[in-house]
């Protein structure tokens, strides 16, 4: 089994303006992704796993893997705490 991810069905994610932004609709609060964390969260929600995730972002922004991991890690953490993104098992 691995974890895998998705946003919490009360969130919607839009792109308004070029900016991607995640919205609660029950509490109206919002959390503004740039492009590498909605490509990312993009990823993780239609069932990546964290090391594919990881995988696509380095081959697409030519970036440091160990680099992307931990960024991966802090927007993971951060999505979690403020409950817009879930859990689940496969």
């Amino acid at each position: 089994m691995s974890t895998r991810f998705r946003i919490n069905p009360k969130v919607l994610l839009q792109e308004i303006g070029g900016t991607n932004v995640l919205l609660d609709i029950t509490s109206g609060h919002y959390f503004e992704l740039n492009s590498t964390g909605a490509l990312a969260l993009r990823a993780l929600s239609n069932g990546a796993t964290r090391e594919q995730t990881v995988t696509q972002i380095t081959a697409r922004f030519d970036a440091e893997s160990a680099q992307v991991e931990a960024d991966l890690e802090t927007l993971i953490s951060q999505l979690l705490e403020r409950n817009l993104l879930t859990i689940y098992e496969s």
